[in-house]
């Protein structure tokens, strides 16, 4: 199969491909609304989205994008992105579309001025950033959960 790639559009129909192609990947994933995706890849303060469609003909194969982030260290701001989102469709996994798509959304993170690339991923996400896109694992996400207000230290 040959894929086509192509940077993400913001228009209605290219939108209503993706919120199928998240419908597939994550049949619960109610939260993937038009608005909330509208307002996460086009609105949001940090910047729009920098990412990668796969194209098999008309059909939407594969999606990655991530958000601008910057970080600091050395006493000075680094730009670079948030790895976001990643869908492959079922009938096109296990093509390699996750690393050529993580590949060239890098890549016009780079020409964009980007230096960096941090993310979080779930259980089945982690082995494939770390072995093919040479992200260094460093631990597990400590997560807690809070009812009321925080308590202040002193």
């Amino acid at each position: 199969m040959t894929y086509e790639f192509r940077a993400l559009r913001h228009d209605s129909g290219e939108m209503e491909k993706l919120l199928a192609l998240f419908k597939q990947v994550w049949p619960d994933g109610g939260h993937l609304t038009r608005e909330y995706i509208e307002w996460q890849y086009w609105a949001n303060p940090a910047g729009q989205v920098v990412g990668v469609n796969a194209w098999a003909g008309d059909e939407l194969a594969g999606h990655y994008v991530t958000i601008p982030r910057n970080g600091e260290w050395g006493g000075s701001v680094h730009r670079g992105l948030l790895s976001l989102n990643t869908a492959v469709s079922p009938s096109h996994q296990g093509k390699g579309l996750f690393v050529k798509l993580a590949a060239q959304t890098y890549e016009t993170g780079a020409q964009l001025g980007c230096e960096f690339v941090i993310g979080v991923a779930n259980a089945n996400s982690v082995h494939g950033f770390v072995s093919r896109l040479g992200f260094r694992h460093c631990g597990q996400l400590d997560v807690r959960i809070a009812v009321g207000l925080p308590r202040t230290v002193a």
